[in-house]
């Protein structure tokens, strides 16, 4: 059998059918191993913080210096826009909602609050972080975080 003459996507089409199907087949027996899976995931997710900061650098070092202030001033003035539009649409859907209009204030209780409890399997995956960031820092995944910080350091690398 010769494997050179199958192609890459039809190789990929082959194991996600293997894969689809041997999970309907071994089901929840599989648990017990579940940890092996989400690690891979969080490896492979870490990998794509490094790919888009690559990208980003990339395509802002062939930027001429004179033009990058110019599309920084865009980008900036096209995300406050929109942050401002997204603003005004949470106002609006907020007093048309009114979210939390009947709830009674008195039955919930400071003391009523519990920290979640994580389970032994929670704190192995955990120690694999998502990203980079988060594993230096952050809490949670933001793409503008890795966007603005690889627009700073991306002209420094020319």
């Amino acid at each position: 059998m010769k494997i050179k003459n199958i192609s890459m996507t039809t190789m990929i089409m082959i194991a996600m059918v293997l894969g689809i199907v041997s999970g309907i087949v071994v089901g929840p027996a599989i648990g017990n191993i579940r940890a092996i899976g989400d690690i891979f995931l969080r490896l492979i997710q870490m990998t794509v913080v490094i790919l888009v900061m690559g990208a980003v650098i990339e395509a802002v070092g062939q930027i001429a210096p004179k033009d990058l202030g110019k599309l920084g001033g865009k980008i900036f003035s096209l995300f406050m826009i929109s942050t401002v539009i997204s603003a005004i649409i949470g106002i609006i859907l907020a007093e048309i909602i009114q979210p939390g209009a009947g709830i009674d204030v008195k039955l919930t209780s400071a003391t009523d609050i519990v920290a979640p409890q994580q389970t032994i399997y929670e704190m192995v995956v955990n120690f694999f972080p998502k990203n980079i960031i988060e594993g230096h820092d952050c809490r949670q995944y933001d793409s503008m975080h890795c966007f603005f910080f690889t627009f700073w350091y991306g002209p420094k690398f020319i």
